[in-house]
């Protein structure tokens, strides 16, 4: 094995990394950022264990004396110091990361490490970090009933588009059946609205004429 070489792997939040491909006159300084930003992980880590042992009339004072927007930060600190919450995720954003949150601290570090593989069209999947999850994604990977928190497998993700797919399906289905009303010069009802005709609007309607579309909204 050559030892003539530079290592260009680095320690990430979410990792080892290769930084081969960032410009070697940058290097350093990405390694010391990564490193600042593991420590200020380390850091956080002590503060919660450290936190815990502070009593429970100093804790409520500290969220007394803290800013509204910021109180939520000392439960975060508390699930941290006692092993719940990942540090990395005390500070990730969005409805993932919540929802990471809430899963076994050992489920929260796999899928920081290793993201979430999401099942896609084609029998294929990909990887996807938490924070970079859309809202379908987040619906589709996430089992929520509840305060209950599950992470769908693939087959069972594959499962749940198959369901979604079917009450479109019906949904769609319905749709098409519903009466359509068509009154020239009056108004057209579809999928129980009512589209005025533009120079009725501006004409105006008749008592006779909103008591034949209220009749005709009910058929739709």
């Amino acid at each position: 094995m050559s030892t003539g070489s530079k290592s260009t792997l680095a320690k990430s939040p979410g990792g080892i990394v290769d930084l081969s491909q960032i410009k070697e006159e940058d290097r350093k300084d990405v390694e010391s950022i990564m490193a600042d930003i593991n420590g200020a992980y380390d850091r956080i880590r002590r503060a919660g264990k450290r936190y815990i042992t502070l009593g429970d009339d100093t804790k409520e004072r500290l969220r007394e004396l803290t800013p509204p927007s910021m109180v939520s930060i000392w439960d975060r600190l508390e699930q941290v110091g006692i092993g719940m919450l990942h540090p990395q995720l005390v500070i990730a954003e969005g409805t993932g990361a919540k929802y990471l949150a809430k899963l076994p601290i050992d489920q929260q570090e796999h899928y920081l490490k290793n993201r979430f593989e999401i099942a896609i069209p084609g029998n294929d999947s990909l990887m996807v970090d938490v924070e970079e999850m859309s809202l379908d994604q987040r619906r589709q990977v996430f089992a929520v009933s509840g305060e209950s928190i599950k992470v769908r497998s693939l087959s069972e993700q594959r499962a749940w588009l198959a369901d979604q797919k079917k009450k479109h399906d019906i949904e769609e289905e319905r749709r098409s059946k519903q009466t359509k009303i068509n009154r020239p010069g009056l108004w057209e009802i579809k999928n129980r609205k009512a589209y005025i005709d533009p120079d009725k609007a501006e004409s105006g309607l008749t008592a006779k004429e909103v008591e034949r579309l209220r009749k005709d909204l009910k058929l739709s």
